[in-house]
């Protein structure tokens, strides 16, 4: 146990306080978990995100994501006539680029440039510090990593890594200060894999998780797992390749609360 830094948002302002970091996890004991403060006056600049898996191209068969490539013969009636005017054959986008440009798209077009933002796990697929740092710099808003199995492949776990981050953990909970919510806060527990027991489930804890590549699209058997209503995939898999806010996870909870009644 140690104290680390914390960070008190209100509004776009960021301040360092305290946090206790304890390593005695019940999901691995390797994992550690921080307990963060956070306050938000602004509840629309709070976005989480999970399983990006940029430079991972295997990951649109796995998941069956909708971005394929043009061939030559899927063009050919283009190409002979641009041959007989005279012009380039139509450029062949690899599928890769695309899945690049409508997460980055996405992203962009969701969060504000002052939006913080929790990749909940599975940033990337590569090692290369260089192209994690022009990704980060693509996209908008302050960025908290919580490490994925891919992360740690990739070994994001490197000090010159974690520094483009403004925090990085195993395991997280967050407190939300929210006026709606009955004691006036909302704890977030988050970590990349999907839990059975999170800390606070019995006080109305949400864990929001990644990991399993759930949504309309994947065929991935992992995503076969209990229900809880208190629970949610946040990959970008299962919501449209597009970040989602504290408020639409809060409506998502919600619905799912009145679904587990039934």
């Amino acid at each position: 146990m140690r104290d680390n830094c914390v960070y008190s948002v209100s509004g776009s302002t960021i301040a360092c306080g305290a946090v206790r970091e304890d390593s005695n996890s019940s999901i691995h004991p390797n994992l550690k978990t921080k307990n963060m403060n956070i306050t938000i006056e602004d509840s629309t600049k709070l976005f989480f995100t999970s399983d990006l898996h940029f430079y991972h191209e295997n990951i649109i068969d796995y998941s069956s994501r909708p971005f394929r490539e043009l061939s030559t013969g899927q063009n050919a009636y283009y190409n002979f006539m641009a041959m007989k005017a005279g012009l380039p054959d139509e450029p062949i986008i690899p599928r890769l680029e695309q899945m690049h440009k409508a997460i980055i798209s996405k992203w962009n077009n969701k969060i504000p440039k002052d939006g913080i933002v929790f990749i909940v796990g599975d940033f990337a697929f590569i090692s290369n510090i260089k192209k994690i740092k022009e990704l980060l710099d693509q996209l908008n808003g302050t960025k908290y990593l919580i490490f994925g199995n891919h992360d740690y492949q990739n070994k994001f776990d490197r000090q010159s890594i974690r520094e483009l981050f403004i925090d990085t953990a195993d395991i997280l909970d967050v407190k939300i200060l929210d006026d709606e919510i009955t004691d006036g806060f909302q704890w977030i527990n988050l970590c990349h894999y999907p839990i059975e027991s999170w800390s606070k489930k019995a006080k109305g804890s949400w864990h929001l998780h990644g990991h399993i590549h759930s949504g309309p699209l994947s065929s991935s058997s992992d995503g076969n797992i209990k229900f809880y209503p208190n629970r949610y995939d946040v990959g970008v898999d299962n919501n449209n390749f597009t970040p989602v806010s504290y408020q639409e996870v809060k409506t998502i909870i919600t619905k799912q609360k009145l679904k587990g009644k039934k």
